[in-house]
């Protein structure tokens, strides 16, 4: 799991979620964290795909691109 900025996001989505080097991402997600920031996070396919649930930590989460 990475946190990325909007434009790698937006990126990532136009590359159909490959980036040279890498495996292919299972998932975007965008959140607000603890302090009112918004933030994406990739999700690897080897990761847990619901490490991304409503917390104190994470809130308004919303997958915006899946494989």
């Amino acid at each position: 799991m990475a946190t990325v900025d909007k434009s790698t996001a937006d990126e990532l989505i136009a590359s159909n979620g490959f980036y040279p080097g890498d495996p292919r991402i299972s998932k975007i997600v965008r959140y607000t964290n603890q302090w009112d920031n918004e933030c994406y996070a990739i999700v690897y396919p080897f990761e847990d795909q619901y490490r991304y649930e409503k917390s104190a930590h994470c809130t308004d989460v919303v997958t915006i691109w899946q494989a």
